[in-house]
Order: C-alpha cells, then structure tokens, then sequence
C-alpha cells in the first residue's frame, strides 16, 4: 500500500460523518385547520426541450421553430402551470416590462443583450469558511490557506462581503437552485444523503428550467438536492446532462460514500454489487467505468467543464452549474501539496488544516483550468463567473476549515456558519464595477433571479430572491442593494422528526441580526491549540439532539442562547444588545416568528434511525443499482409521425436507466424521436420537468393497454398525446380517465396491480423491441 493511499484511509478513518439534522427549532408550528398550508402550486412542467432542437440553433441559439422564448422563463415560483393559459405569459411580461424600466433607471442600457446571451459559470465551493479564500485571510495567523487565482477573478470582479447562505448542504442548494428559503419549501430541517427517500419537491423549478430555452444547462458535482427517483436527478430538472454524486460527500478517489450497513444480507448486497462499496459517482445516471476510479474527484468535475466549454460554447450560451466536493470531508489530496503546507504550518494532530488548505487550492487552479479554456474557446468575453461556498466550515481535526474571526461554524446560525466568501467576474461589468466590494446584503436565493435576468429571461416574481443585477452590473458605483433582510435560518424540529417545542435560527434587517434559541458556538482561529488538538472546538447542535433522544431532557435545555447584534460594528457576534435595544429586539423577533407561523412542512422522512431500517433502506437502493433512485422508471418512445416502440432494454431494471431526449433513427420506421421518462413510486405517477408529456404519453399507452389487454405490444399515437397536451386536459383528469391511480384513498390492491401491470408492460415493450432489431438485421444484406 502507497504512503498517500494509507494516508487517505488514516484521515478517512478519522472524519467523522456529520449527516444529522440541522437542529435549530422552532416554537410548534400550529396547523390549525390547514390555516398554514403547505406553499405549494400542482404544477405541470414544461414539455421536454430535445437536443435536436438545441442543435438547431446557432451559436448562441436563434429562437426554435415553434418556441416561444418566454415560455421558458414565465413559470412563477413553484413553477407555474403551462397549460395554454395566458396567466402565467401576462405574469411573465409583467415582469420583463418591469425590469426593463429597472433597466433604464440605472442607466446600464436596457440591460443584457437578449440577442447574445453570456454564458454563466456558477462555481460552488462546498464547506468553504469565511477564512478559506486568499482575500479574507485573517492576519497573524499562520495555518491559512492559499487560492491566488481566485483572489485574482474577486479583485477584477465584484466581491460580495455580506454574501449569506444557509448554515448546512442541502438547505443552501435547494435554497441557490429554486430562489425559495428552505423555509418556503421545507428543505430547512435534515440533508439529503445517498439512501434519502425524500427531496426537493418536483413543483419548484430550477435555475435552468427559467432560462431562455437557448441555453444549454449542465451539473457538475455535488447534487444533494434529492435522487430518489429519476425525476429528482439534475436530467430530470432542467439539465441536459450530469456527471456528479447525488449524497453529501464521496471519497475524492475512490468515489465511494463513507456510510453501510449492518445486517449479513445486506453488506452481501452491498459487496455482490460494488466490490466491497458503494461509489457514488455517475454520467447521466448510469455509473461510471474504471477511467474514473482513482481519479481525484476535483480533476473529474474540472474536465467535464473543459469538454462542455469546448465542444457546446460556439454554439449555445452555457449555464455550467459546477460544484466541487472540496473543500468538505473525508478531507483528501496529493502528499507533495498537503506537504506544502504541513511543512510551514504549526503542528496538528491529524494535519486536517494542511489536508483542506492542499484542496482548496487543487480547486483554486481547477478554476483557473476551467477560466483559462473560456479564453481560448472564445467564450469568456461574454460571461458571468460566480463563486461562493455553499455554507461556513467545519472546524478543527474533524474538517479543517476556518470562519475566523467569525463567531460559530456549519450547522449554527452565527456568521461564521451562514456568511461566506463569493465574489462575481465578468468581462461585462463596467470600467467602474471591477475590482469593488458589494457590501450590500445578498443571499444564496438571489443568484437565480440575478443570473435569470443576466440571460435575458424574466425572474419569477414570488420567489424570496431579489435580482440584484443592477447593483452589481449598474453603472452607479454607490448602488446599494436592494435586499432589505435575510430569513437565516429556522427549524422547529430536533432529533429525526421530533418537534422541539421551540423556534430556533436568525434573521438580519440591516445592520441588525437576532439570533433565536442557538446552541452555544464562540471562535475558534486556526492556530489555536484547541483548533489543532481536538476534533470539534464546541458541541455541534446534532450532537444535543442526539442527547435529547437519549436523556429523554428538554430541548429549552441546550437551544436558549438569543441574541441581538449590531453587524456593522460587530460582525464577530461580540456584544449582545438585546437589553440596551428593546425596542429593536422585539421587532426582529416578531419578524423572525413571522417566518415560524408561516413555516412550510417539513420535507424531511427518517432515513433510517436503528440499523434495521437501515438496512431496509439500503436493499431498496441496491435493487436498483446501487447508485440508482428507488423509483420504478418506464420510457415510452413517441415516434414523430404516431408510432411508439419501447427503449432497446433486456429488462425493466436496464429500461430505468435515464436517457436524455434525443435524435436516435431507429432503423425501421425512420422517425427519431426524444426518449420521455415516466417514474412510478407504489403506483404513483411522479411528475418532474417532463411530467406533462411523459403523463400524457403514458395515459395514451394505458388506454391502448387496457383496450388490447396485457403482454400485447403498445404503440402510442403521438398525435392522440399532443392534441390532449394542447388541451385543457389537467393531469389530474388524465389520471382518472386513464386508470394512473395513487390518489389519497384509493384500494391498495389496485395500485399495486397498477404498477406491477406497469413494470410488466415495460419488460413486453422491450423484449418486443429485441425482436424487431433482430428481425430488421436479419433482412439486411
């Protein structure tokens, strides 16, 4: 075994896994009579974009054929309905008219120019603190980190130095993709890790399901948004394709995830299926072959963008959404960069400060690859980087990162949990733009509407994010921003499920910030003993739930730590001020319980809380793979001119695998025609960016199913399907003309006997398209 392979075991073995619920809760959020209902809008998504319409467009894409350009961008939040009303158009105008005089009021010319669209690059770091980036360098310390060419694109961009996110991984990214707070769509208590049956809900749209429909969109990296069925994957939410991991971390070269299970059958499963592991690293949902193992993580994610940028920028603005692994753990990198660092910093128990400064900056020249080949594709004249860290870091021996001199860390709703290091570059911003502080606030939500705008599409208008594209790109180098306040954080809930009988989070409003019921969190500076020496500076909030469960003790117990703090004199959370500013206190907290009362239901569902259900999990996600979602999957072909064959599968399990849409002349009846996915959970029809097609499609073949009866082959006339979709036919309506039942209610026999009638049809349709094959290669000479 190499010294670096061992290395990377020791420091594997050492990092803790911090997958528990982010545990900040709130006073018990009353149902009463559904007066607080959940936020949501059944929504029907747009009808698939193939790849043969985008390769119809000219470099950076001329309108489709057909295509309405602000179809793309008018769904509101929640992703409004499409169903050939003119509400959703009417809102959409509203909204570019809107801009447009925003435009105009801040002298910047009327804005982007719609007809040439820069490509966005969205760079997220993942566990990067406030002290782990070049230009924030606290000084007088000596373990720091080093990323110059990203202190580079900041000191020519603008950097944003009250930039906040949410205080742990899957809150921030639902909360970056959708413009929505995790309290908007109950993504604010819990992470999504690779056995999670739960995610973000379908209903709400993506950053790249409201751009133009010119651009092409791609994900890079960290998903951990949801997986468990293929409509939650990043290709079934407006990108065109995915190289990534869909959990919380991986192993930067093995790409394997940290967590097992425990009974003999199921780590039998787990070794039959992936030799002694479980890799969590695919190509558009299928897993990836030997030329990825051993690959570090970083180089892979850095590649992907190169090739995307070289091969699709001449032709379609791009909207790469890039998010490393690094800088979270199982902290890894080469020995000659970790040296680097060891060789100059003061000692550590487990060198975990030198491991993550030798990542990040493995990182800091991952961008610098991906910056320097938009140069030389000629796409970087006409683009938008924007970089920031998805949450604060964890500290000491268990991650390595530093928020100093910022109070707290990741899980906590202090600064150093939740404000981060971001900046935006872009060769369009004014002469008077570069190289300044926005000191304005900005959160994680107003990168959609910001970018959305920068594309020349319409920002929905009821999302939380505020487009902040005038006070970045305006010409005015005093604008200020135009966000007033920051819900932080909330949560109501403590260990697993369990209702805390309290609020617990932050809210800022100016300069102002009240923090509500945290758990005790100080500084921590990275040349401090305890930093070096222990594995956490101070309990995290999992870990007093988790004493809660085992002592049966009240949650009041270890979340009653409230605050008010002065950000603009204080941003260390020094000096409370609650008691000298009454007044002021009370405002906030009556904002912040504003939030409480209108809390969303949590999302959240027990992955597992004893090894038992575990395992039950884990042979669910197994049967399907092993890196697969736990949905049942059908495709349906639709042929152009009224006929449909099944995917080339040999079975239903080989059918799930995700397919984008695509051209594939099928060699008999000469129509290509785009692959639409239909995901079954128990019987129900899942709906995702391609639901209102795929359900139509599939209510069509249910028809033709019923009329000629099961284990005959289905052909489905597409022209049946589009005269529905162009209809006011709604999908709730198909489902009950057409059998797709899982309603509330319905006989559990029927919905079994559905989706096994279902997976059965699937196995007929593939096995009838093998014989086809077989018989059209026979007839050729």
């Amino acid at each position: 075994m190499s010294g670096e392979t061992r290395r990377r075991r020791e420091r594997r073995a050492w990092a803790l896994p911090i997958v528990a619920s982010v545990v900040v809760a709130a006073s018990v959020v009353a149902w009463r009579g559904g007066a607080i209902a959940k936020r949501r809008t059944a929504a029907l998504s747009t009808l698939s974009r193939s790849d043969d319409d985008d390769a119809a467009a000219s470099k950076h894409g001329s309108k489709r054929d057909g295509d309405d350009a602000g179809d793309d961008a008018a769904a509101s939040k929640h992703g409004g309905r499409r169903d050939g009303d003119d509400a959703g158009d009417d809102a959409a105008t509203n909204t570019a008219d809107d801009d447009a005089g925003a435009d105009d009021a801040a002298g910047v010319g009327g804005g982007p120019d719609p007809e040439d669209p820069p490509h966005l690059v969205l760079i997220l770091a993942d566990d990067m603190g406030y002290n782990d980036i070049g230009y924030n360098r606290a000084p007088h310390q000596t373990n720091q980190v080093s990323t110059p060419f990203l202190d580079e694109l900041a000191s020519e961009g603008v950097t944003l130095t009250r930039y906040y996110t949410q205080c742990d991984c899957s809150p921030s990214r639902g909360a970056l993709l959708t413009g929505l707070y995790p309290a908007s769509t109950g993504l604010y208590h819990g992470v999504i890790v690779t056995q999670s049956h739960w995610g973000l809900p379908l209903e709400y749209h993506l950053i790249p399901q409201f751009l133009p429909s010119r651009y092409r969109s791609h994900a890079i990296g960290k998903w951990d948004v949801g997986h468990y069925t293929w409509n939650h994957v990043p290709t079934g939410r407006g990108f065109h394709s995915y190289v990534g991991f869909y959990g919380t971390d991986i192993d930067y070269y093995t790409h394997e995830i940290g967590a097992g299970c425990n009974s003999y059958n199921c780590s039998s499963a787990i070794k039959r299926c992936m030799n002694d592991s479980i890799t969590d690293l695919n190509y558009d949902g299928a897993a990836t072959g030997d030329e990825y193992y051993n690959r570090y993580s970083t180089d892979i994610f850095t590649d992907r963008a190169v090739e995307l940028l070289r091969t699709e920028s001449a032709r379609n603005p791009l909207f790469l959404y890039v998010a490393f692994n690094a800088v979270h753990g199982p902290l890894e990198a080469d020995d000659a960069t970790i040296d680097r660092f060891n060789a100059s910093f003061l000692y550590e128990a487990r060198t975990e400060r030198a491991t993550f400064a030798a990542a990040a900056l493995l990182m800091d020249r991952a961008v610098e690859s991906i910056v320097k080949t938009m140069h030389a594709v000629g796409a970087y004249d006409n683009s938008i980087v924007l970089f920031a860290s998805d949450n604060g870091a964890t500290l000491a021996q268990t991650g390595g990162g530093s928020n100093w001199p910022l109070r707290g860390s990741k899980f906590t709703p202090y600064e150093g949990g939740v404000r981060v290091p971001a900046f935006l570059h872009s060769p369009l911003l004014g002469s008077g733009r570069r190289g300044i502080t926005h000191a304005g606030l900005f959160h994680v939500t107003d990168i959609l509407p910001t970018l959305v705008h920068a594309a020349g599409g319409s920002p929905p208008s009821d999302i939380d994010g505020v487009n902040q594209y005038h006070a970045l790109f305006g010409s005015d180098a005093t604008a200020s921003s135009p966000r007033a306040d920051v819900l932080v954080h909330v949560d109501v809930y403590g260990y697993e499920t369990e209702a805390m009988g309290l609020a617990t989070g932050a809210y800022i409003e100016g300069d102002l910030k009240v923090v509500v019921n945290a758990t005790e969190a100080t500084w921590c500076a990275p040349d401090s003993e305890t930093y070096r020496y222990a594995d956490e500076c101070w309990d995290l909030p999992a870990t007093y739930c988790d004493k809660v469960a085992e002592n049966k003790s009240g949650y009041a117990a270890y979340f009653h730590k409230t605050y008010l703090f002065d950000l603009s004199v204080d941003p260390e959370e020094q000096h409370d001020l609650k008691d000298a500013m009454p007044a002021k206190f009370r405002k906030l907290y009556a904002a912040f319980q504003a939030h409480v009362d209108d809390l969303h239901a949590m999302e959240y569902k027990n992955t597992c809380t004893k090894s038992d259900d575990c395992d039950e999990v884990y042979m669910r996600w197994i049967d399907n793979g092993c890196v697969e979602p736990l949905g049942r999957h059908v495709l349906v072909r639709v042929g152009k001119r009224g006929r449909g064959a099944a995917p080339r599968a040999t079975s239903a399990a080989a059918a799930a695998r995700p397919r984008r849409a695509r051209a594939d002349a099928d060699g008999g009846g000469g129509a290509s025609a785009p692959l639409l996915g239909v995901v079954l959970d128990g019987g129900r029809l899942e709906r995702g960016p391609h639901e209102r097609h795929a359900a139509l499609v599939a209510a069509v073949a249910e028809e033709r199913r019923e009329q000629r009866g099961v284990g005959r082959e289905v052909a489905v006339d597409a022209d049946d399907a589009v005269a529905v979709a162009g209809s006011s036919t709604t999908v709730g309506e198909l489902d009950r003309r057409h059998g797709v039942r899982g309603a509330a209610g319905d006989d559990e026999r029927r919905r079994v006997a559905h989706a096994a009638e279902v997976d059965g049809l699937a196995g007929v349709a593939a096995e009838a398209e093998l014989r086809r094959d077989a018989a059209r290669a026979s007839r050729r000479p």
